[in-house]
């Protein structure tokens, strides 16, 4: 309860509290479409290496919304 009126009191800590969040989140989306499901995402059959898979985990945590639903609704649109 502490944290929660701390952040009513201080915008501050109420921003990067919710940036902290998203961060978790897209570090636990990220992680396992990096290593389960990056290749499903391409219209072709692609084999990633670790390097390419290393890659793509900044872009796959920042932009984890977009990734979970192309992750989860299909590859790309044709």
């Amino acid at each position: 309860m502490k944290i929660l009126a701390a952040m009513f009191v201080n915008p501050f800590a109420a921003f990067w509290s919710l940036l902290a969040i998203y961060a978790a989140i897209g570090v636990a989306v990220a992680i396992p479409f990096v290593i389960a499901g990056a290749h499903r995402i391409f219209p072709e059959p692609v084999q990633m290496s670790p390097a390419s898979r290393i890659a793509i985990l900044p872009g796959a945590i920042v932009l984890w919304p977009l990734v979970l639903k192309r992750w989860c609704f299909g590859g790309p649109r044709r």
